[in-house]
């Protein structure tokens, strides 16, 4: 008796395997459009082709990150902690003379993923880690862009010690062998709940600056003065 139940046991976990899928392929076929989404903003709300671009770049990243990096250190197992990354926002701000989003009050706000129930939070930390993450492989190709402008302006690189961060893109590499396994509906579905809710705060800081910056170009052109024309200045045409 006791050999035919660890036998039907041991059937049900296999077929378990079987109908299981990749968790890493269901998180990036989950995330797809959020990701489009996502890069099509950064470079509309900041860009890194210019300095006051990159500035701005940095304090979006900034403003965005540091709520997730609070929730992953009182959330995540230990193994799921990313390495930190505002420190190096701040450094190279520091660096370029610019304010940080703090002294120059750029939208904050608060991060959590309500979802993230008990049972399901390492797997939700998993997911919300992966996002953070995975943004280290864009910001090498972010990091040569931004070189090829510094280049073509004729200065140097600007300071880049969060972009070209060698820890992150490590952490990424353990991070995917995590991931590249069969995991359960459960499992699946709090890591890609975690994972849209860190796009999606991105995203939400993305658009708030887009809005900010839109606001600040009407406020401007509302403030120009109204030039009054000279009687002189446009002859009348005599008949």
């Amino acid at each position: 008796m006791q050999e035919a139940l660890t036998l039907a046991s041991s059937f049900l976990e296999i077929k378990d395997r079987e109908h299981a899928e990749i968790l890493r392929k269901k998180l990036r076929e989950a995330t797809s459009a959020a990701h489009d989404r996502l890069d099509n903003l950064m470079r509309d709300a900041a860009g890194w082709t210019t300095r006051d671009e990159y500035v701005q770049f940095l304090q979006l990243q900034l403003a965005a990150r540091a709520p997730i990096e609070m929730w992953l250190k009182a959330n995540a197992p230990r193994h799921l902690h990313p390495p930190a990354q505002c420190a190096h926002i701040v450094s190279d701000l520091t660096s370029i003379d610019a304010k940080t989003p703090s002294e120059c009050k750029t939208l904050q706000t608060g991060f959590t993923i309500p979802s993230a129930l008990d049972d399901d939070k390492d797997a939700s930390a998993l997911g919300a880690a992966w996002t953070l993450a995975g943004s280290a492989l864009g910001n090498r190709a972010i990091l040569k862009d931004m070189r090829r402008a510094a280049a073509q302006q004729g200065s140097d690189a600007w300071p880049h010690s969060f972009l070209g961060d060698p820890d992150m893109l490590a952490f990424w590499g353990v991070l995917r062998r995590q991931i590249e396994r069969p995991a359960s509906s459960s499992e699946t579905c709090a890591a890609v709940q975690a994972s849209l809710a860190v796009f999606n705060h991105f995203i939400a800081i993305a658009e708030a600056h887009l809005a900010a910056a839109s606001q600040h170009r009407v406020g401007a052109i509302n403030e120009r003065p109204t030039l009054a024309h000279s009687p002189h200045s446009c002859p009348a045409v005599h008949q």
